[in-house]
Order: structure tokens, then C-alpha cells, then sequence
């Protein structure tokens, strides 16, 4: 097999090979005339700048998809969303007259605890 630092020197020098001809690509270019022989080694320079920009913008995205999937499933977050939708499906089992408020001044009831359960003002304020 062959050795890292084999594959590392390979990838650093085709790595500045390629960014030696972006630069003649992109900077050098534009100064020379466009009947020269030199021109036909190039493509259009408006891809010159087109192309780095559709790369960042895709390596982008791949970047924080893979983040965003990997927080998500290292923090529990899905544990907490099944934990909500199974809460959920065991509310919409029940039967309507064991969901119903019960009969008071407030929605929650009238004793002290769910008062102050139902002010929007905290209590530390109050």
C-alpha cells in the first residue's frame, strides 16, 4: 500500500499545480490577447470566479448538513421529539372528558399554585 506521506506529496503538488493555473487562469489571462495560442489552454474567465463560488457554496451546504445530522443525533434530540409525539398520541387517545379544563375562574383551575402557574408575569417580578 502506499505510504501517507507518498499520498500527501502527490495531493500537495497536484493541489498547486492546479492553483498555479487558476491564477494564469483568472489573473494573467485577461492581459494577454485574446488571438494569442495561450488562450485556447483556457476556458471562458467567467467560470474563473463562477466555479470557486459554486464549490464553496456546495462544500457549504454539505458542511452544515453534516453538522446539523450529527448534533441531532449525538444530543438526543430525536429521544426528546419520539418522547413529545408519543406524549402526544397518548393525549389524543384519551377521550374527550378526561382532556376537558377543570371548572373554575381560570383555565388551570383556581387554587394558588395554578394561579401563579398562569400569570405571565414570573414570580421572581411579582
Amino acid at each position: 500500500m502506499i505510504a501517507d506521506a507518498t499520498i500527501g506529496k502527490v495531493l500537495h503538488t497536484l493541489n498547486t499545480l492546479f492553483f498555479v493555473y487558476w491564477i494564469l487562469w483568472v489573473a494573467v489571462t485577461p492581459f494577454v490577447d485574446t488571438s494569442h495560442v495561450t488562450q485556447r489552454l483556457f476556458p471562458p474567465r467567467e467560470y474563473g470566479l463562477a466555479i470557486p463560488v459554486l464549490m464553496v457554496t456546495v462544500l457549504g451546504v454539505v458542511a452544515i448538513t453534516v453538522s446539523s445530522v450529527h448534533i441531532i443525533r449525538n444530543t438526543g434530540l430525536t429521544d426528546e421529539v419520539r418522547k413529545r409525539r408519543q406524549t402526544a398520541n397518548v393525549r389524543m387517545s384519551l377521550p374527550p372528558a378526561l382532556l376537558r379544563a377543570p371548572m373554575g375562574d381560570s383555565v388551570l383551575g383556581t387554587s394558588p399554585r395554578n394561579q401563579r402557574l398562569s400569570s405571565p408575569i414570573p414570580a421572581a417580578l411579582q
